[in-house]
């Protein structure tokens, strides 16, 4: 009897599990999740939002690269994904999120960008990639061969929405309108991160970060800095890796190495040190423990004249209002990047949006967010509402009051003078309208 007891619970349990894989393949499927190939082709042609976690990030954006063919790409941390196609007057593509080190732009080079060329290469640099937990000499600094682009670790694709479900980042409500094919967003949609809370990639490769940035602001603004500002000085943040950094002179040699190895194949690298706010910058460069990013960009002006140093978000003529968070610029931080890479580099002008980059800044200058694009231009209403949320008013100690206009295109603040910004000309809009979802 307990034999025959044991081998119908073995069976309901097999069933039970057979059952929760047909579900979450069903959800997943449902969300986009199962066929690569296909959901790139569907995300060009209707200029939609991905996030498929399901699937290894560089296959992911290796797909739509091949299909856009862009003449310009980005390459970088995460601290280059705003860089949007509408900057630019020629095809373009941000292959940036995985390449941290000079290691992976070699990676990515072997794996992709040799054989399928682009142009123009804006490398998005970190001040930390330049540091050391021991002294590095240029001479220990060999090109890397048969190296691979790091694909990230997602999920197994079967589990992941039931890991969704417990973690709390899928619930059930959404989940069964994923699985009834309810629209989630407005606009084509792709994964179910991306249904869930409107987080993800463009089909440029840029990322829009709303549906993230709106659950940090239920803590506060302030929860926008915080983190940074708290860890500031201490071993283990991301601008102090370990307590006693050196200047990494293998990576700015990796750095000459890559600049030349692609203008020896016709490819123009414009390398870029990508802003901080200005509280985390003056924060950082008063402590002792930073002193190394002054003898890096010494070291790098030296060795790399053609770097364009913004690590200031000032230089850029950005304010603490135009990024994410202490470490993140925002869409507006990176347009003026581009217009000073116009500036600077008179040989690269024609590649970059000019007079429409100038409108933009000067309509949405002190936001970190613009609805321009296809994806911006989908969640229009939520990132005016965003905009009113974030108006600068952090209250942390030493935090200096920043004002901020009234966001374009609704009542001025209250106080302010009437007739602001929300009476400036309409912003061009780039790519056609955005398709709606069925």
């Amino acid at each position: 009897m307990r034999k025959h007891s044991f081998a119908w619970t073995l069976a309901a349990a097999w069933i039970l599990f057979m059952g929760m894989m047909a579900v979450n393949w069903l959800l997943l499927w449902r969300a986009g999740e199962t066929d690569l190939a296909t959901i790139a082709q569907r995300q060009v042609a209707s200029q939609g939002m991905a996030n498929l976690l399901s699937v290894p990030f560089f296959d992911y954006k290796r797909a739509l690269y091949l299909i856009r063919k862009p003449e310009i790409t980005a390459l970088g941390s995460s601290r280059s994904l705003q860089i949007r196609q509408y900057f630019f007057t020629r095809p373009f593509y941000n292959m940036g999120g995985g390449s941290k080190e000079l290691d992976d732009a070699f990676a990515m080079a072997d794996e992709l960008l040799l054989e399928h060329p682009p142009k123009l290469i804006v490398q998005a640099l970190d001040i930390w990639t330049f540091w050391s937990d021991r002294p590095v000499l240029p001479s220990q600094a060999q090109r890397p061969r048969g190296l691979r682009v790091a694909r990230g670790s997602p999920i197994n694709p079967l589990l992941l929405p039931t890991s969704m479900l417990f973690n709390g980042t899928l619930t059930w409500p959404a989940a069964a309108r994923i699985l009834a094919g309810a629209p989630h967003q407005p606009l084509p949609t792709f994964g179910i991160h991306a249904l869930v809370n409107g987080s993800g990639f463009a089909d440029d490769g840029s990322s829009h970060y709303l549906g993230r940035l709106e659950e940090a602001l239920l803590d506060g603004p302030d929860q926008r800095f915080r983190g940074t500002l708290e860890k500031l000085g201490q071993p283990g943040s991301q601008l102090l890796p370990a307590s006693s950094p050196h200047v990494n002179h293998r990576e700015i040699r990796l750095l000459r190495m890559f600049i030349d190895e692609m203008a020896a194949h016709h490819i123009t690298v414009m390398p870029v040190l990508v802003p901080l706010p200005p509280l985390t910058y003056d924060r950082a460069l008063a402590m002792p423990e930073h002193a190394y990013i002054d003898q890096a960009r010494a070291v790098l002006a030296r060795e790399i004249p053609e770097l364009l140093d913004l690590l200031d978000g000032r230089r850029a003529g950005s304010n603490n209002c135009e990024f994410y968070d202490g470490t993140h610029g925002g869409e507006i931080t990176y347009a003026r990047i581009a217009l000073k890479i116009a500036a600077t580099r008179p040989d690269l002008a024609h590649f970059i949006a000019v007079e429409r980059l100038q409108q933009v800044v000067e309509r949405y200058a002190g936001f970190s967010t613009a609805p321009i694009d296809s994806v911006g231009l989908a969640f229009r209403d939520r990132f005016l509402a965003y905009h009113r949320m974030t108006r600068c008013r952090e209250s942390l100690p030493g935090i200096r009051h920043l004002t901020q206009p009234a966001p374009p295109d609704s009542p001025p603040a209250p106080g302010s003078p009437s007739g602001s910004a929300g009476n400036s000309p309409a912003p061009p809009r780039v790519g056609r309208p955005p398709v709606r979802s069925r």
